[in-house]
């Protein structure tokens, strides 16, 4: 949950964060990140076939745009 919507320099840094993890992951898994249009979130989605990893890489990027948002 946010408290306040992102900044330009948030939004980059997250969109950076997302791509790291793509990468990482590679072609076989989807990540998608975005900020909700009606509700102060922001929705990170992952998407593969070993639900593990999937999961690894939910909390990965769950405690870094965390961190993230906190120190700004």
């Amino acid at each position: 949950r946010l408290k306040d919507k992102l900044n330009r320099g948030q939004i980059t840094e997250v969109k950076t964060l997302g791509d790291a993890v793509q990468n990482r992951l590679g072609p076989e898994y989807r990540v998608l990140i975005r900020e909700s249009g009606t509700e102060p979130l922001l929705r990170i989605m992952v998407e593969g076939q070993r639900i593990d990893i999937v999961q690894d890489a939910i909390q990965d990027l769950t405690e870094s745009i965390g961190a993230l948002i906190d120190k700004t």
